[in-house]
């Protein structure tokens, strides 16, 4: 049984995003289920208390409806879930009594899931009864963890054991380089790709098959015709070569690395996840040393810390913890821009001087949203040299603001709007102001790749492909055949 105590309600915006990740994850494991089993999941929500408790029980029902679960009033369900008051009077009895009856369901049905929550699970005696006399019971949280629900069952549905499939070398041309990573679990890909074709589906098909023979394995794939056979049908003209990593569930130093590994990535701090060719359990390494694990005799750790690396029977890639894309100026190209970024690994913080445009609803999967004067950048955020900078702001006075305090500081990309005679306007006033002509030669204007683009959707998929070549250079990514390189 999991127990999530109480500690603290976070809603920010990146808790948000983050939460919104795991509905994802568990939309993707029901789907597998459902298909497993051809038909859908259904769950049956019972509450116990007052009206506060009933707006708890339908946010939990929202949550569970989207990650794709079917409500239904019979207990005969795939997921039993009781939300419970810890004032009402009798509540608790009537609770401990239908547990009872729940048991002899789950017995008929092993694979049925009984959660629990609400403020009665707050109490530490009755979590400890329920730990001791309804051992059955799979998950108990309180009200404060409400917003998490999300990730609390998604942890408890995943408890299986998976195959974690990771592209360690590629040569030539191929659908996907060095690093690249899918999750495949007892009935297929669970998420992630290599690349898809051919690659991906025999991928899939071997993975499947060392999670029942349980144990790692590493396998060379050839993208070319061979005349000596071998090959999987695939003209590319490259080769790769895959490691298959066996997890168990219940592995708790896979649990421990996993665990450790999520804190680093929800902190957006640098790394880099090791993994052993023998199928031993990798490690964790960030700037600072080995943070998790252990390496073979004989690797040293500064050989490691760096882009995607294979010596020593061991693979070390960096953290995907995503590079901050500075949005100045939400106009309707910025409300575009923003979800666009997101979906091919940016983090968008999104800044204006108007608090009508500067909000949630605008920006939905912005981590952050920060309404404040053009003129005083730093009172607000520190821009680092990690950080992409895209200036689109109501007039060319703000653009001129923004773009001298970005030059005066270390940034990794900066790309403005505008004609080339507002551009020249504003390059004046900058070289005016002492910026040198070698910074004012950074900037990317007019922003975006060349594709005529004209409505703010279109301008949005220009700027982002321009963000994407930036970033690809600074990583040092080698160009190949493929032609959508």
């Amino acid at each position: 049984m999991t127990n999530e105590s109480s500690k603290g309600q976070n809603t920010s915006a990146e808790e948000t995003l983050r939460q919104r990740s795991f509905i994802e994850l568990a939309q993707a494991l029901t789907a597998q289920k459902s298909n497993t089993l051809g038909r859908p999941l259904t769950y049956c929500l019972t509450t116990f208390g007052c009206q506060m408790n009933e707006k708890q029980s339908e946010a939990v029902a929202g949550i569970m409806d989207e990650i794709g679960y079917h409500r239904q009033d019979n207990e005969e369900a795939d997921v039993v879930i009781y939300n419970t008051c810890s004032v009402r009077e009798n509540a608790n009895l009537k609770v401990y009594g239908r547990l009872g009856h729940l048991h002899s369901l789950k017995d008929h049905n092993p694979d049925m899931k009984i959660i629990l929550f609400g403020c009665m699970m707050q109490e530490q005696h009755v979590v400890d009864k329920i730990k001791k006399s309804y051992p059955f019971v799979n998950l108990v949280f309180g009200t404060h963890n409400i917003f998490k629900f999300a990730e609390l069952f998604y942890e408890m549905e995943k408890h299986r054991d998976t195959v974690l499939v990771t592209l360690i070398d590629a040569a030539g041309s191929a659908p996907r380089k060095s690093g690249s990573q899918m999750l495949v679990g007892a009935n297929g890909r669970l998420t992630g790709t290599i690349g898809g074709g051919a690659v991906e589906r025999r991928s899939e098909e071997m993975a499947m098959t060392l999670l029942k023979e349980k144990r790692s394995a590493v396998h060379d794939f050839l993208l070319h015709t061979a005349a000596s056979g071998g090959d999987i049908g695939m003209v590319c003209g490259g080769d790769v070569t895959a490691h298959f990593q066996f997890i168990p569930a219940e592995d708790a130093s896979w649990q421990a690395l996993a665990s450790a590994l999520t804190e680093r990535l929800t902190a957006h701090q640098r790394g880099w996840l090791v993994l052993r060719e023998d199928g031993g359990c990798g490690a964790l390494l960030g700037p600072e040393g080995l943070l998790w694990g252990d390496l073979p005799e004989g690797v040293e750790l500064i050989s490691l810390q760096t882009d995607c690396v294979r010596r020593g029977g061991v693979f070390s890639m960096p953290l995907p913890i995503g590079e901050r894309a500075l949005l100045f100026g939400a106009g309707h190209i910025s409300q575009a821009l923003c979800p666009l970024l997101v979906t091919v690994g940016f983090r968008p913080v999104v800044f204006d001087c108007r608090p009508e445009l500067a909000t949630r609803k605008l920006f939905p999967t912005a981590e952050e949203i920060i309404c404040g004067d053009f003129t005083s950048i730093k009172d607000h955020l520190t821009v680092t040299e990690e950080d992409f900078v895209v200036i689109m702001t109501n007039g060319h006075i703000h653009d001129f603001h923004v773009e001298e305090q970005i030059l005066r500081g270390p940034f990794a990309y900066v790309g403005v709007i505008g004609s080339r005679t507002k551009t020249a306007s504003v390059n004046r006033r900058l070289r005016e102001a002492g910026i040198p002509e070698e910074s004012i030669a950074q900037i990317h204007t007019p922003i975006g790749t060349a594709i005529q683009a004209v409505t703010p959707a279109e301008i949005a998929v220009s700027i982002a492909g321009e963000m994407i070549l930036c970033r690809a250079e600074r990583r040092g990514d080698k160009p190949h055949g493929c032609p959508m390189h």
